[in-house]
């Protein structure tokens, strides 16, 4: 199974369908928010979208649960729950609510975080990275007791970096 996360997007229509046609594979494709997409586009595409800060971001819910592969999901933007001072609250509530893996968007920045079996990630940016780091998205894959997490360039798709939690 693959599946294909992205945050960030602003607007980067052209950026988006090249990561979209480059994984016509991926079973799932999910938004972690501020697409500024319109709700068509995301449908047509299947994509499972996450409401970013942006006013009129298109998107399902503030977040989404989802099990796939055995492991529970729990997928936000971040902004309500201050991402860009730290995800100890991302922590705390991803323990309340009993999931394995949490994706976020927010900070524009790739990252990827264990704490106490829990794994808390960014595929980083579409459009507009920060703290010089590069556009990015992420695939997952999963195979006999392990999610392998691989982090790709958003235009290039080269593998930047990768984490393999079991």
């Amino acid at each position: 199974m693959k599946v294909l996360v992205f945050s960030d997007v602003h607007r980067d229509k052209n950026t988006l369908l090249g990561i979209l046609n480059h994984h016509q594979d991926a079973e799932y494709k999910i938004s972690l928010g501020d697409t500024e997409l319109k709700s068509k586009f995301l449908e047509a595409h299947e994509i499972i979208a996450i409401k970013g800060n942006y006013p009129f971001d298109a998107g399902i819910a503030n977040e989404h649960h989802m099990k796939l592969f055995g492991y529970a999901f729990w997928f936000v933007h971040g902004h309500k729950h201050n991402v860009r001072s730290g995800i100890e609250r991302l922590y705390e509530q991803a323990m309340d609510k009993h999931v394995n893996v949490v994706l976020y968007g927010h900070t524009h920045v790739a990252d990827c975080k264990v704490i106490k079996n829990i794994v808390i990630a960014n595929p980083g940016a579409v459009n507009k990275p920060r703290m010089q780091t590069e556009a990015s998205y992420l695939l997952l894959h999963f195979e006999e007791g392990k999610i392998i997490m691989a982090w790709h360039h958003a235009k290039t798709h080269e593998l930047l970096n990768e984490y393999i939690h079991s």
